[in-house]
């Protein structure tokens, strides 16, 4: 009892620590927000200034030749600023407002997702449940091996349902369960800290040549940089993001439903909850 109770409080992620509350990434607020505005991950503005720069080269270079007062009469009057300032405001307010939107329901419907897959656990283990008593054993027993096996086909669900999210076709990210091990860092920008990596590499138990490769690739200055500058969106990159942000599962992958899962490639259209069922029955006939 102690066990499935253990197991119900990872799948409805209740608090047992202040570690679990710390789900949010903290901004420095130093030196008047400066360092929110110097930070490179995630930022536009690493990939906005040279851009910016090379606009304000142009302008000096004509305001230095014949035609900068020309340039000048021109945007003294309103039509050209109208325009400019509309296309602005249409692409950076309300672009962003919508992508801050889809994002925010993408989020809301992912957690209902965990919500009702915690619902249901909790449901059926309590159906099951019903007429167990201290004097039957083996249905106690029985009781035991139901919750089990419900909570790990609901856990391979879940990291299924992610995993299709974000498009991983790696089989290998789906690792065993460790209640010791610590999550991946909220801040996408602490994945890639060599910490984070040794980290990953013990937890797939790699040699130490596998975790110096994967080390640099993840931390070396030039991913650095190009992450900074242009947020790479390579499937390369993504792999690694995956691969830095294993999906944990209770109890692992059996070699039936790693075996159901390898039938088709991640990319076609399937639901993971009828990869689900399927794994009921994989179950069921192993």
């Amino acid at each position: 009892a102690k066990q499935s109770t253990s197991w119900l409080r990872v799948i409805c992620r209740v608090p047992r620590d202040s570690a679990w509350l710390d789900e949010m990434i903290i901004y420095a607020k130093s030196y008047c927000g400066l360092s929110g505005l110097l930070r490179c991950y995630g930022s536009a503005a690493p990939r906005v200034i040279p851009m910016a720069a090379l606009s304000v080269a142009v302008v000096l270079a004509l305001s230095i030749e014949q035609a900068g007062e020309l340039i000048k009469d021109q945007w003294i009057h309103p039509y050209p600023y109208q325009v400019f300032a509309f296309i602005v405001g249409f692409a950076v307010t309300y672009r962003c407002n919508y992508s801050y939107n889809r994002y925010m329901e993408a989020a809301t419907n992912l957690r209902t997702l965990s919500d009702k897959l915690c619902e249901a656990a909790i449901a059926f283990s309590n159906y099951d449940a019903a007429g167990v008593t201290s004097e039957s054993a083996h249905l106690r027993q029985t009781h035991g091996h139901f919750q089990a096996q419900l909570l790990h086909l609901i856990s391979l669900a879940h990291a299924v349902a992610l995993q299709q999210l974000r498009c991983d076709e790696d089989i290998g990210n789906l690792l065993p369960h460790d209640s010791s091990s610590r999550p991946p860092p909220v801040d996408a920008a602490g994945v890639f800290t060599n910490a984070h990596v040794e980290q990953s590499c013990q937890r797939r138990r790699f040699t130490s040549a596998e975790c110096a490769k994967q080390a640099r690739y993840s931390t070396g200055v030039w991913s650095l940089l190009k992450r900074a500058v242009v947020m790479s969106t390579s499937r390369a990159s993504q792999d690694s993001y995956n691969w830095l942000s294993p999906l944990p599962v209770l109890g692992g992958i059996l070699p039936e439903e790693r075996a159901l899962l390898e039938l088709e490639p991640m990319h076609h259209p399937r639901s993971p909850y009828v990869t689900a069922g399927g794994l009921c029955l994989a179950a069921d006939g192993a």
